[in-house]
This record gives structure tokens, C-alpha cells and sequence, in this order.
């Protein structure tokens, strides 16, 4: 299954516009004058592809694999001490199993409809 992601609007790129104007000239100004021209051609050509691909390229959907019932033990335990922290990381153990179980699950249901 490809992972899921998100093109940019028509109005996302009009609003980049000059960031990406300026990205790349300065990308640009950085090529030595004195190298070949298929070289320089070469190079401009991959310095326009990665510019594109980095400020108006797709960006990938974050999904949590963890639901917030469980990220909450996991904050919570990042700022306690001891014997309440040992208690917090059982929640969390359990917590974070059963996501995973439940996260399969849904995998498989989907695969099947």
C-alpha cells in the first residue's frame, strides 16, 4: 500500500512563488562559471528538480499509530519520578499494545473490503 500524501493547492503555490524564486537563485548563483557546459547544464537541470521537489513537492500524511488515550500516559511519564513512573509505564505498555492490535486490525479490514 503506498504511503498516503498531499499535493499542494493551486493557491499554496502561488503564495511560494518568490520564496522559491529566491531559493533557487541563490542555488543557482553557487555554480562555478568555468565548468563545462554540458556539466552546468547538467547541474542547473538537478538543482530546478530538487528545489521543486523540496518547496512544492508532496508532503506525507503524519499518522499517529498511537491514539491519544495512550499518548497521554506517555507525556505524563516523561515528567514524573520513581514508583508513579513505574506504574505509568505499565499503562503505557498495555496502552500501546492494544493500539497495535487495533491498528492491525484495521489494516486487515480494509485489505479485505
Amino acid at each position: 500500500m503506498a504511503p498516503k500524501t498531499n499535493r499542494p493547492t493551486t493557491a499554496e503555490l502561488e503564495g511560494r512563488k518568490d520564496e522559491f524564486q529566491e531559493y533557487l537563485s541563490v542555488k543557482l548563483s553557487q555554480i562555478n562559471q568555468s565548468t563545462d557546459l554540458d556539466e552546468m547544464c547538467n547541474i542547473i537541470t538537478d538543482r530546478l528538480i530538487t528545489s521543486s521537489k523540496q518547496l512544492c513537492g508532496r508532503r506525507r500524511i503524519q499518522n499517529s499509530k498511537l491514539s491519544s488515550p495512550t499518548l497521554a500516559p506517555i507525556e505524563r511519564k516523561r515528567n514524573t519520578v520513581s514508583q508513579e513512573y513505574e506504574e505509568l509505564n505499565k499503562i503505557t505498555k498495555k496502552a500501546i499494545r492494544r493500539d497495535g492490535r487495533n491498528r492491525q486490525t484495521q489494516m486487515v479490514e480494509q485489505a479485505i473490503e
